[in-house]
């Protein structure tokens, strides 16, 4: 018969236990470095909310591009800027969490959604984003977005975008025409070009008024990111 001294043993002192206390390490790792980046930049940022390192200004003029379909008031202080890619699964699931951040916090937080098709692993990535400017040119951008990240699993089927544009309400031909053409093709290259010259290696990523913040970010770390800037950038009575 054998002894399984694991049996013996506080939880805390058995293979599982330290596997489990080295990830929680870790994991408090991260949070303590991403706080910091984030917490760091604060002391930069102007009255109104922007950047003042001359750095800084420059890349959110590269960032807030007019042709970026917007979600929230354009004047809002906190500008959240979001490249994306339609078959990124860490995209899917980060979205509802940051579109439910703007729909709280009102005229303070807004989003544009910029392109960053990652080809190489993601090959409807691109026809995706086509698909999605098509229904920003009749005003559907947002629907239609929400559209191809529900349907994700199913973006190989070429019909499957012609679906989606009726569900959304587009108008047919103006969006089969478009999308054949590839209309706004280099709109979908600018964004993936910008991305590459910002420093953007991988999907999702964020900038908060310039500052950069790859992967998925929980309810609770935006949460605390927003406050951050708010509270910088609101009197104090």
């Amino acid at each position: 018969m054998t002894i399984d001294n694991n049996q013996s043993k506080p939880w805390y002192r058995t293979t599982g236990g330290l596997v489990a206390i080295i990830l929680g390490l870790l994991g408090l790792a991260f949070l303590i470095s991403f706080s910091f980046a984030v917490y760091k930049n604060l002391k930069n940022i102007k009255a109104e909310g922007l950047p003042m390192t001359e750095e800084q200004l420059q890349r959110l003029e590269t960032l807030v591009s007019e042709e970026a379909p917007l979600f929230g008031l354009s004047d809002a202080p906190l500008q959240i800027v979001e490249f994306s890619d339609f078959q990124c699964p860490f995209c899917r699931q980060a979205n509802p969490i940051v579109m439910e951040i703007v729909n709280q916090y009102g005229g303070l937080v807004n989003l544009r959604y910029r392109h960053f098709p990652i080809a190489d692993s993601h090959p409807y990535a691109f026809v995706s984003a086509i698909a999605s400017t098509c229904a920003q040119e009749q005003g559907k951008f947002w629907q239609y977005h929400d559209l191809l990240f529900a349907h994700q699993e199913q973006l190989s089927q070429k019909d499957l975008y012609y679906t989606l544009a009726r569900q959304a309400g587009l108008e047919q031909s103006a969006f089969r025409e478009c999308f054949t053409s590839e209309k706004y093709g280099y709109r979908v290259r600018k964004d993936l070009s910008d991305g590459l010259d910002l420093g953007v290696i991988g999907t999702p990523t964020f900038f908060v008024n310039g500052t950069i913040l790859s992967g998925v970010i929980s309810r609770e770390q935006w949460d605390t990111i927003i406050n951050a800037y708010i509270s910088v950038i609101t009197p104090q009575e």
